[in-house]
């Protein structure tokens, strides 16, 4: 109890405990209330570093799944330049998503990656083009990319 509450409660008996009745209440009000928000901000830490190493791991899945991708499309790209004959990736709307060094040659490409989002009709004649095109499996059109063997285009040959 504090001590300008003692010559209070002297000349004021009742008035005096009736304000260290109050006084005590918000006290232990204030203590209990201090004590919950403890609790609810060691809840919150809790919480964030839950989430934070949530977040790390997810981020390492990513950085492994990158990773694994990658190298993936390194080994795609290296068995495609392996094939002797041109091959391409095409998506279902023309447009190429890969081919091999092999296509480039044949298209006298610098490197395959030259052609990549650029529809057949840029890159080759029409009426090879439309030949490709005729020559496409019709259950292809429901697949996203399409994958073409050219065997009749060989290596110095013109399209």
């Amino acid at each position: 109890m504090p001590d300008w509450l003692i010559p209070l409660l002297r000349e004021f008996p009742i008035a005096g405990l009736m304000f260290a009745a109050v006084w005590v209440a918000a006290r232990w009000a204030s203590a209990e209330k201090q004590s919950e928000i403890d609790r609810l901000r060691h809840d919150l830490d809790n919480t964030r570093q839950r989430a934070d190493a949530e977040v790390a791991r997810a981020r390492e899945d990513q950085n492994r799944a990158e990773a694994a991708l990658a190298a993936e499309r390194d080994l795609l790209r290296e068995i495609l330049n392996a094939i002797p004959d041109p091959v391409f990736l095409a998506d279902a709307a023309g447009r190429l998503v890969r081919l091999n060094q092999a296509a480039a040659d044949v298209w006298d490409l610098p490197e395959p990656t030259v052609a990549v989002g650029r529809r057949l009709d840029d890159i080759l004649p029409a009426e090879t083009a439309a030949a490709l095109a005729a020559d496409g499996d019709p259950a292809a059109a429901d697949r996203p990319i399409e994958a073409r063997l050219l065997p009749f285009l060989r290596r110095g040959a013109r399209c």
